[in-house]
């Protein structure tokens, strides 16, 4: 069987609505995405260690003005909220870093805060914004010409769109994950790709 037959059995796979539930499962399975968990309150230790995140935001951004070391404090106490479950915290202070990081032209620092908005939005279930963000995610990885981050980006991607009810775009998607995946000659990346298909 040539490769080329698999792709557009990919592209033309039925997805009927018995379906659904187990493509989701399998992708969240593959991705690692967390599913909405209890909140958990911050340790005496932790909630220390945001006032003193905090505190370093508020000086280097208004006395030293750094605003690349602004937003790592941001982003250090943001990923202190993420570990706790507390999404809402976390996607606050990484929207302030994704402004700052806007102001200075930091590309990275915003293909990163991209991601994991996108994450933690899918978290909260708000999926439309979850899309925007990886689709942001994706355009920045296909300019740097990073196939590894581009298959990651376009699976993230595929979790979205079938909450979203876009089932041809996810196939798409993974159609395309897979011809990265080996052009790339990549085992890991490859096993990822086929483990999806095989259970579709």
């Amino acid at each position: 069987m040539n490769q080329r037959h698999n792709f557009f059995d990919i592209k033309t796979l039925n997805f009927k609505k018995n379906r659904y539930s187990t493509l989701f499962l399998l992708l969240q399975i593959l991705v690692v995405f967390p599913s909405l968990s209890q909140i958990q309150p911050l340790s005496k230790h932790d909630s220390a260690m945001v006032v003193k995140y905090l505190n370093k935001y508020e000086n280097q951004l208004n006395v030293e003005k750094n605003i690349k070391e602004a937003s790592r404090h941001l982003n250090e106490t943001a990923f202190l909220y993420w570990e706790h479950n507390q999404y809402h915290m976390a996607i606050k202070y990484y929207e302030m870093s994704l402004e700052l990081n806007r102001q200075i032209g930091n590309e990275n620092g915003l293909a990163m805060l991209h991601n994991n908005l996108g994450m933690l939005n899918s978290d909260v279930e708000n999926y439309k914004k979850s899309h925007e963000y990886f689709n942001k995610t994706l355009a920045a990885r296909r300019a740097m010409k990073e196939s590894a981050g581009i298959i990651s980006a376009l699976i993230n991607m595929t979790i979205v769109l079938n909450h979203l009810n876009r089932f041809d775009e996810s196939a798409a998607g993974l159609e395309e994950a897979l011809v990265l995946a080996r052009e790339m000659n990549d085992p890991q990346q490859m096993k990822s790709c086929y483990g999806t298909i095989g259970n579709l």
